[in-house]
């Protein structure tokens, strides 16, 4: 054998040696990281889905005050149709009297 290939053969036995080290080492760093990394991923995905239910809690909250708001105001315009109708019944009857009164003909709405 050769010197020349003495050498190259002990290069090679160091390159497989330090690619067997780098493949461990990658397994060995997945195995520990991976379990990590999900533990990350689940733990910001729980604060997501919790933060979007406080978000959600507060927009029901909202839209039922917003309902009971627009409840008080149907019901505010309903009383005031009511109003305007009895006012409207009671200025016809005031016409009609002073038309009467008057000894002319009330008109014809």
């Amino acid at each position: 054998m050769s010197p020349v290939l003495a050498s190259i053969d002990a290069g090679v036995y160091v390159a497989f040696g330090t690619l067997v080290a780098a493949i461990i080492g990658a397994i060995i760093g997945l195995i520990k990281v991976k379990p990590e990394a999900e533990s990350i991923a689940t733990k910001t995905t729980l604060e997501v889905i919790e933060s979007q239910r406080e978000q959600l809690k507060e927009a029901r909250a909202e839209s039922e005050h917003l309902r009971e708001s627009l409840r008080t105001r149907d019901q505010e315009l309903e009383n005031l149709q009511r109003r305007f109708a009895a006012l409207r019944l009671d200025f016809d009857a005031l016409e009609a009297e002073l038309h009467a009164l008057r000894g002319t003909s009330a008109p014809s709405p």
